[in-house]
């Protein structure tokens, strides 16, 4: 069994070194670490440490971000909507509901259809207006 003099622990190492280990956690496993010491959190709030994550983060990124699809090929694959293009769907939905109400309006009441022999007689009494079903159906 390895005593504590001979294998150092993680409090022990030089700042530097532990600046540099810290530099490759991610900002939830660095929170984490602040909980457990507090020489640890007073590391992970340097400046330094944060600037080496910066310029880590700007090189990944500088490497992955020509292979990003363009904004143009995103709309066209309907990946990302404008807030025009919803507004533009909505104002047609609207028109096409308009259109369809209009054409409710005009369509013929089920008396005329009855006069002009689309549907029979049976469908509707004079009486008390239309039954509403055909008498196929309730039979």
């Amino acid at each position: 069994m390895a005593t504590s003099s001979s294998s150092p622990n993680l409090p022990t190492l030089p700042s530097e070194l532990l600046l540099h280990i810290l530099s490759f956690l991610d900002i939830p496993d660095l929170l984490t670490l602040t909980r457990t010491s507090h020489p640890l959190r007073g590391l992970s709030l340097d400046p330094l440490l944060h600037i080496a994550r910066l310029h880590r983060a700007s090189i990944s990124l500088s490497h992955s971000l020509p292979l990003r699809p363009s904004l143009a090929d995103l709309m066209a694959h309907r990946i990302y909507i404008t807030r025009t293009t919803l507004a533009a769907r909505s104002l047609g939905r609207n028109l096409i509901r308009i259109k369809l109400n209009r054409q409710l309006l005009k369509r013929p009441s089920a008396e005329e259809l009855v006069q002009l022999g689309v549907l029979p007689r049976e469908c509707w009494s004079k009486n008390g207006g239309g039954l509403g079903l055909a008498p196929a159906l309730v039979e």
